[in-house]
């Protein structure tokens, strides 16, 4: 099969990106399992050799979440000594004392439930 391009190329993009927001939204599918099987049909259906697609895709993937993976592991280490240490809770009781009550009577859960997420409460 021969490349597509220009603007039929476009399209097949459109359709594409179409494809992604349908699976997501109507059909519930999990967003990172469809966004691969779509981004091989695409690769396919513009003619792209299949040698190609796996090193393509494993370069753009491999690109953006290198980038990703240190900002989510850094992260993660100081939410894990924030937590070990005391300071998560000594900022959530810092919290405490600055929002008044009327703001917590507005959304109980929404008060109560990073505290959960934190193992505060």
């Amino acid at each position: 099969m021969a490349t597509v391009q220009g603007s039929l190329l476009l399209v097949y993009a459109l359709i594409a990106i179409i494809a992604l927001v349908v699976l997501i939204a109507r059909f519930k599918m999990n967003p990172f399992i469809t966004l691969m099987m779509v981004s091989v049909a695409l690769a396919l259906a513009v003619g792209m050799p299949a040698t190609s697609i796996l090193k393509s895709f494993e370069t753009g993937v491999g690109g953006t979440l290198g980038h990703i993976a240190i900002v989510v592991g850094l992260g993660t280490m100081l939410g894990k000594m924030m937590a070990e240490s005391g300071g998560a809770e000594r900022i959530a009781r810092t919290h405490d004392r600055h929002v008044r009550a009327e703001e917590r009577a507005l959304g109980d859960d929404v008060y109560r439930v990073p505290r959960r997420l934190a193992g505060i409460l």
